[in-house]
């Protein structure tokens, strides 16, 4: 009898705390703290989170163990919930960043098939924007990505599905002194603190931001109305995702909270870890009279680039052709020479598949400037295309080749 009243006990006492949905904790460092990592993550030996260590295209996800009740009955709709985190961003250049990280609530800690850069970890091309996805994130985002409609290369922003914002701002806060607005840089490599609140009395999800040594604005940075009970699922894992590009960055949180129906718990900022010291590194910039094939090469890519997201791509192709040739045809030559010339192996084409898009068989798979621009252009300012080029010397076409290809068929 007694072991059946015990067991009715244990189960009385989990229905209550999923009824009561009141869920919270609060980490003032990470040192011993039960966490589940995948890819890049790991807690550092003086207490940081570290989400990605500076390997180039890298995920890394972190996840509190337990996973929480986000309504009161099962079916039912998603309760008010907050949070709060310290963050901070560590590129070794101190203008250039990619790509960022972000707060998220997820049916599930599997992210095994999301990708890194512009994904920033929570999904892959094919499922970005898709409803099954459920999950509700808060992005903080060091590069411009067009096809997201992304105000810039430093803001935040509220994120359902996918990499599309409901709501975006540039990174800052407003000051409660005269209520003007205060820029931050999200690679400023100091440690800034951010405030996720969602009022599910008014479908209100509200983002706030400010340096780790200024008291929370009154004025949140932005807020977005989306009721999150079609998205968050019943029970639901809260954690951080981020990406790296092709630039050696750092994404660190230092502390953390989380509550249920009320506000998240104040982060302890006298007990947070500290920061690891990386020097000044500016971006370097090559001069324009070099005139080795390397350097040839690489501005080559640049000026085609530039061309093709002024919606001018023609204007690459050599003058001495005079217009004979097929505009269709230089076009798919152009794109494909980028492809070719693309950082990573895997994602440049074989000469069977060459061959099939300059024949016409094949189409050229979907893209965009802004998909090629970001990682060729960084790894060739970061001084890594050099390497790339040297040791695949026949990627990279000439513009007069690539005319000359397009002009022979």
């Amino acid at each position: 009898m007694k072991f059946t009243l015990v067991h009715l006990l244990f189960l009385c006492l989990n229905l209550a705390a999923y009824t009561t949905g009141d869920d919270q904790f609060v980490y003032s460092g990470f040192s011993g703290a039960n966490l589940t990592f995948d890819g890049a993550a790991t807690v550092t030996p003086g207490g940081l989170l570290q989400l990605t260590n500076g390997t180039d295209q890298q995920t890394g996800h972190a996840f509190y163990p337990t996973p929480l009740n986000f309504t009161r009955s099962r079916g039912g709709e998603v309760q008010s919930f907050s949070a709060s985190f310290v963050f901070a961003i560590l590129s070794i250049y101190t203008d250039l960043s990619a790509h960022g990280m972000a707060l998220v609530v997820a049916s599930s800690k599997n992210f095994s098939s999301a990708l890194p850069g512009q994904l920033l970890g929570l999904t892959d091309i094919k499922n970005n924007g898709n409803g099954s996805n459920h999950f509700f994130a808060v992005e903080l985002d060091t590069i411009q990505n067009k096809e997201y409609n992304d105000l810039n290369a430093n803001h935040a922003g509220a994120n359902v599905n996918g990499l599309t914002s409901l709501q975006s701002y540039y990174a800052g806060y407003f000051d409660d002194k005269d209520g003007n607005f205060r820029n931050l840089s999200l690679i400023s490599r100091q440690a800034m603190q951010v405030w996720v609140d969602y009022d599910h009395k008014v479908a209100q999800i509200a983002v706030t931001m400010a340096p780790i040594k200024v008291g929370r604005p009154v004025k949140p940075l932005f807020t977005a109305t989306y009721n999150l009970t079609a998205v968050v699922t019943d029970v639901a894992y809260v954690g951080f995702s981020s990406a790296t590009g092709t630039i050696n960055v750092r994404h660190y949180v230092l502390g953390w909270s989380f509550a249920m129906n009320g506000p998240a718990p104040a982060i302890d900022i006298a007990k947070l870890p500290k920061l690891p010291h990386v020097g000044p590194k500016p971006r370097s910039k090559r001069p324009v009279n070099n005139a080795s094939l390397q350097e040839s090469q690489v501005l080559l890519v640049e000026r085609v680039l530039e061309q093709w997201s002024k919606e001018s791509l023609l204007d690459t192709v050599d003058k001495r052709l005079e217009g004979n040739y097929d505009a269709a045809e230089a076009c798919v030559a152009l794109k494909l020479g980028l492809l070719c010339s693309h950082p990573f192996a895997n994602a440049r084409p074989s000469m069977r598949e060459v061959v099939h898009y300059l024949e016409g068989d094949m189409p050229l798979p979907e893209m965009t400037p802004t998909d090629l621009s970001f990682q060729m252009m960084a790894i060739m300012q970061n001084g890594g295309f050099d390497q790339f080029i040297m040791a695949y010397p026949s990627s990279s076409a000439s513009i007069e080749s690539m005319s000359l290809i397009s002009d022979g068929r």
